[in-house]
């Protein structure tokens, strides 16, 4: 596993409303300020991505589920080559891990490419493989 600095992050969110992503968004920001992780999000980066129909702004990343098919879950994908590209990544904050997948094998295949990268995943309710310390809250 590759060794990364443990000071600056990416938030990805995902819902169909605007509501359900300032949540998120609240929950994200508010973790990685208790965990001293660096992340690079104003107040109104949420509502200027969504209304100029952007997957990327800042350390945030979404999907609003709204894309036509060729673009759907484009800010996954941005969030993905970002985090591996940018070697001063070293946290992901996702609420939820249906946010990510929710198909276990794309879902296993992603955290297990992130982890190698040496990225960790934070989840608002911990996610624990059956090999993975319990204590955990994240990967």
């Amino acid at each position: 596993m590759q060794q990364r600095s443990r000071n600056r992050g990416l938030i990805y969110v995902r819902a169909k409303h605007a509501f359900g992503m300032r949540e998120q968004l609240a929950w994200a920001v508010s973790k990685a300020a208790a965990l001293n992780v660096k992340v690079n999000v104003a107040e109104d980066d949420l509502e200027e991505a969504l209304a100029n129909d952007l997957v990327s702004i800042d350390d945030l990343r979404l999907d609003d589920g709204r894309r036509p098919p060729d673009r759907r879950f484009a800010g996954l994908r941005n969030l993905e080559l970002d985090a591996w590209s940018n070697q001063a990544i070293s946290h992901i904050f996702v609420e939820s891990i249906h946010r990510l997948s929710r198909s276990v094998p794309d879902l296993v295949a992603i955290l297990n490419t992130l982890q190698s990268f040496g990225i960790r995943v934070v989840f608002r309710n911990p996610f624990v493989f059956p090999s993975q310390d319990r204590n955990s809250e994240s990967l």
